[in-house]
């Protein structure tokens, strides 16, 4: 996802969701705090953008951290460097994924928009065998791979790659917000040829996670993109972005996605509950055109305990207690 946010028309500037200013590390601050009071438990640090170039970011990991938050970063690994106050603050996450599109250098720099002098794959590469060789239980390390025309034929290739580095998992799924060109008949036949060539030989010491459309595409059925009548995203993948505002989901919170229709409010000024209870009964239709099929589960899922519960079916009573 941060690859793909253009840095001089789809931004927040752009889009008019800056004026209140970035958010500052002490405003970070108490926001964890006022989430953590509150019961909740992971923070997962993302973006249109790198989350890794905010100068805060060590301090606020820390504390994150220091308050028993379940920790993840999702980030392209470029930004890291090794024995700096960040790196050590990503020590004490639990889960890093790193966003490498291909195992390929001239490929890598294509999708990344990087300069071959750059060698940001090396680099990547270099900063993910840093991580790996100065933790201790945690993080778990990880990469991630978005499947599209310019990598198609190269997921055999990542996984070797990734048990090479002794990466703990490897993601693999498809551009599911279409923001690259569409997969032709011949190239969705050969990743459904590779991914069944991984899963028939899976590598040993790095998991291989195949997600969402993906398993469709390799199980050779019909992709299911149906909705729900709203979207319940706020209540299982709520976001806050760079400036405050709390979206329903990470999407809406960046640049290139983020309409001012989604925005529920802002934290900056506000005390987050008090944002949450304002925009509590704001219906949000389930019309985004990019959702991603793990919303688009959520909601099924939200939707269907809802229906139960009104029907007498308790919390208790379902099969995932």
């Amino acid at each position: 996802m941060c690859l793909w946010s253009d840095q001089s028309e789809l931004t927040y500037t752009t889009k008019g969701l800056d004026s209140g200013g970035l958010m500052t590390a002490a405003e970070w601050t108490r926001a964890l705090g006022e989430l953590c009071d509150a019961g909740v438990r992971r923070l997962i640090v993302s973006g249109g953008g790198e989350a890794l170039i905010n100068p805060d970011l060590p301090s606020i990991l820390n504390t994150a951290a220091a308050i028993g938050f379940e920790i993840h970063v999702y980030t392209t690994g470029f930004a890291i460097r090794e024995g700096s106050p960040l790196f050590d603050a990503l020590l004490r996450c639990h889960r890093i994924r790193l966003s490498v599109h291909s195992p390929d250098p001239v490929t890598y720099d294509h999708i990344a928009g990087t300069r071959p002098q750059q060698r940001a794959l090396d680099r990547v590469a270099h900063n993910l065998t840093a991580l790996h060789d100065a933790r201790s239980e945690l993080p778990n390390i990880g990469i991630g791979m978005v499947i599209q025309p310019d990598n198609h034929d190269q997921i055999e290739a990542m996984v070797k790659w990734a048990q090479s580095l002794s990466a703990d998992w490897l993601d693999l799924r498809k551009d599911e917000v279409d923001v690259t060109a569409d997969l032709s008949s011949e190239q969705l036949t050969e990743i459904r040829h590779q991914l069944r060539n991984v899963r028939a030989n899976p590598p040993e010491g790095t998991r291989i996670d195949i997600g969402d459309e993906l398993v469709a595409i390799a199980n050779n059925v019909a992709q299911d993109r149906s909705r729900t009548s709203e979207c319940m995203g706020r209540w299982f993948r709520p976001t806050i972005g760079a400036y405050g505002h709390l979206t329903p989901c990470d999407l809406k919170a960046e640049p290139r996605f983020a309409r001012s229709g989604y925005d529920l409010g802002n934290v900056k000024s506000s005390r987050i509950l008090d944002v949450v209870e304002v925009s509590n009964d704001r219906h949000i239709a389930d019309d985004c055109e990019q959702c991603m099929p793990s919303s688009r589960t959520g909601n099924a899922i939200v939707h269907k305990l809802l229906e139960d519960l009104k029907a007498g079916v308790g919390l208790d009573e379902q099969p995932f207690v």
